[in-house]
């Protein structure tokens, strides 16, 4: 496989409608990507705006790599670019039908019969039959081996992240494998597209692939340490001078966007570098794609008025790697009634630090936080005999503490 670019493609001649079963090919469409910030939720049927081309493929949100999805109802034409994609070298995942004909699976089992003699996971198409019958054509299972069954949407989109994941991570494997700085690269890209769609598929589905992410966080830090000593940089230093230069990126929901503006100008005071704000979900998102921000950490601060409808926003988050920590400003929270909501919310993301109901707790608790994580390093460096990085983090939490010295007799 040469060009690693993913096609899925989709025979059915209902969901094949174009402008039919909009929301089930919305959700299949944004989960799959994993550069799509925020996947559509399959079991949300609320009203969201996508773009979406004639055959009802995601167009607006394509990235590099992207994985497509296109839709057919009639075979021929289905068979006529599962060709074309085979011909273009390309990974296919084809799902079909339970009325599916054997004769156009043969079709496709002779005419790429050379595909049919690799492993399993050398094949460059693999088959998803979906149905609601629980009687399966007899000629099946004379293929099982090259077919799985699914008889619900969230089984199928769910093996789909998985399978898709798996193949990114394959990529990876081979392209560290070359121990090139530019496939090193390469491999970081798909080894954090795999982990992110592992992380999405786990929110999904009450089977957990702990061990498969847990494999993946590993190969994902020894690419960044290879990248590191490739290019001669001490991976610990630069990653603690990272923490002291830390960016502040505050996304307010709300509509004033007050909040927002007044949390800005505060941080643009007491951090080393000028806060971002957004208040559009989407730009939130793409900010941390950002080639300026490789290697650098991120604290993330969410204004929020209602906190029951942000676990898709904590779910894409947790999995940016950058994002050291998230601040979480719960407006209209009260937080005697709403602390079992946010106590579960601590345990299942650890990324979040704290949920504040204002904004004296959120930035009392911040330069609290910080200043100690800054005394800290300061005292590891001292202890490994680096007078100089001791003596900046030393100076940060001096300031930080004079900072809150200063905020707490202004409030």
């Amino acid at each position: 496989m040469s060009s690693h670019e993913i096609i899925i493609i989709w025979l059915d001649s209902n969901i094949g409608v174009p402008g039919e079963y909009i929301h089930l090919k919305q959700a299949f469409s944004t989960n799959i990507d994993p550069m799509y910030a925020y996947p559509r939720n399959l079991n949300n049927r609320d009203p969201f705006i996508f773009d979406l081309n004639e055959n009802d493929s995601i167009c607006k949100y394509q990235f590099q790599n992207r994985c497509k999805l296109q839709f057919f109802t009639d075979e021929e034409q289905c068979f006529t670019y599962v060709n074309k994609c085979f011909n273009a070298n390309k990974q296919i995942f084809l799902i079909l039908p339970d009325s599916i004909r054997k004769d156009f699976f043969l079709r496709i089992y002779e005419q790429h019969s050379k595909e049919f003699e690799k492993t399993k996971n050398e094949i460059s198409i693999r088959f998803y039959l979906f149905t609601f019958s629980d009687v399966i054509q007899e000629w099946l299972y004379d293929y099982e081996d090259y077919f799985r069954v699914y008889y619900h949407e969230a089984d199928l989109l769910y093996a789909l992240i998985r399978d898709i994941a798996i193949y990114y991570m394959m990529i990876g494997e081979k392209l560290l494998n070359e121990n090139l700085l530019n496939d090193t690269h390469r491999a970081l890209i798909y080894l954090h597209w795999a982990n992110t769609l592992i992380h999405r598929g786990n929110s999904i589905s009450s089977y957990k692939e702990i061990q498969l992410q847990n494999y993946l966080i590993n190969m994902i830090n020894k690419c960044e340490n290879r990248i590191y000593s490739i290019e001669n940089v001490d991976y610990l230093q630069c990653d603690l001078i990272n923490k002291l230069i830390q960016n502040i990126i505050i996304y307010d929901s709300t509509e004033s966007f007050d909040q927002g503006l007044k949390l800005k100008t505060i941080f643009n005071q007491i951090n080393d570098k000028n806060s971002l704000l957004f208040n559009n979900l989407e730009d939130f998102f793409l900010n941390f794609q950002s080639t300026s921000y490789n290697n650098q950490r991120h604290c993330v601060i969410i204004i929020i008025s209602n906190i029951d409808k942000q676990t898709n926003t904590f779910e894409a988050l947790s999995s940016i790697q950058s994002i050291e920590h998230i601040y979480v400003l719960h407006l209209n929270g009260n937080k005697f009634i709403e602390q079992n909501n946010y106590r579960t919310l601590l345990k299942k993301f650890p990324t979040i630090r704290n949920i504040s109901t204002n904004i004296k707790t959120l930035l009392l608790g911040w330069i609290v936080e910080h200043s100690t994580e800054c005394e800290q390093i300061g005292d590891y460096f001292k202890e490994n005999e680096d007078s100089n990085l001791a003596d900046l983090y030393y100076a940060k939490s001096i300031k930080l503490n004079a900072c809150l010295s200063i905020f707490t007799n202004k409030n």
